[in-house]
């Protein structure tokens, strides 16, 4: 078993799936052994949080063992798609400002989905100049046509790209 803060992990062959009966379902031999000894410790634990298979959600991404590949899921994908094109939309008639706080909040967002989509990074430069050196959350920050057309480069791209994968080839020969 591996461990990371309060997650536990490990791994197991697709086929020795074993019947918890708390959770009335089948799980992997080794998480199913984990839970008994939880509960003869009386650690408490959660069926949703027992999550096994591939493609495996970890911190909002899908990871795929067998593909060795790590995306976003397609819901993710299209809501933070659907933010972007949003944040970035320039009405020509109208300048638009948004406090400081939703660019910070933005900003957030893509920088966690370029672990997915590494390639897009140049695409975030506008923002980080837009807001460096303010500091009041409330602040109202035009939005340029230049971030504009950057931050739909970056919906652009994020919408055709599948993720990364961990190696060139996903066979073993």
């Amino acid at each position: 078993l591996l461990g990371y803060v309060d997650d536990t992990f490990s791994y197991d062959e697709a086929d020795h799936l074993e019947f918890y009966a708390p959770y009335h379902r089948l799980l992997p031999r080794k998480q199913k052994l984990l839970l008994e000894l939880w509960d003869d410790l009386c650690i408490p634990h959660e069926d949703r949080k027992q999550v096994f298979g591939s493609p495996l959600p970890i911190i909002g991404f899908e990871v795929d063992a067998n593909q060795m590949s790590i995306s976003l899921s397609s819901d993710k994908r299209n809501e933070l798609l659907a933010r972007i094109r949003e944040f970035a939309t320039l009405p020509l008639h109208k300048r638009r400002r948004y406090p400081l706080k939703e660019y910070w909040r933005l900003g957030g967002w893509i920088n966690w989905a370029l672990n997915v989509f590494p390639l897009l990074r140049p695409g975030l430069s506008l923002l980080y100049a837009k807001t460096r050196g303010k500091t009041e959350p409330h602040q109202l920050v035009s939005m340029s046509v230049a971030l504009s057309r950057d931050l739909l480069w970056i919906a652009g791209h994020m919408e055709h790209l599948d993720g990364v994968y961990l190696f060139e080839s996903i066979e073993w020969s």
